[in-house]
């Protein structure tokens, strides 16, 4: 089970890439982020990441301009929303600061675990995100 900061982390690697799917499954989440730069280094084929928001409690949407969260998962999902960081929120959720056609706001998480996985559902671990990270701004650092 990864720690709460595992998870922050987990979604801070996924900067720029963009929430493409939502489903609800018991009491878990399915999500897929669309974020070619990373998923392209398992694999030049692959363009996203899948995940499993475990035991997930709390999942909503606040435009940065509205009173009133988004719950409906269909709807959050046709916001395609842009990831651009993590942070701690209350005691055991997380905020994810997106982006979107609108403006942009905060995607309230709570889950006992994150689960992520490659195109072909091969579980990717937490050190093997953390090593696809570095690898991809070294590489982005020597470019420029």
């Amino acid at each position: 089970m990864h720690t709460l900061d595992e998870q922050i982390d987990m979604f801070n690697m996924f900067h720029d890439g963009t929430i493409i799917a939502l489903v609800k499954e018991e009491n878990s989440i399915n999500f897929e982020i669309d974020i070619p730069y990373l998923a392209e280094l398992i694999n030049p084929e692959f363009s996203s990441f899948k995940g499993k928001l475990m035991e997930c409690t709390e999942f909503c949407y606040k435009e940065w301009d509205e009173d009133s969260p988004i719950v409906d998962l269909a709807s959050i999902e046709k916001l395609d929303l842009g990831i651009l960081d993590a942070k701690l929120h209350t005691e055991g959720s997380i905020v994810v600061s997106c982006w979107n056609t609108n403006l942009g706001g905060e995607l309230t998480i709570k889950a006992e675990d994150i689960i992520i996985y490659d195109q072909l559902n091969r579980m990717i671990n937490y050190k093997e995100l953390i090593d696809l990270c570095h690898s991809y701004w070294s590489k982005f650092g020597e470019e420029k």
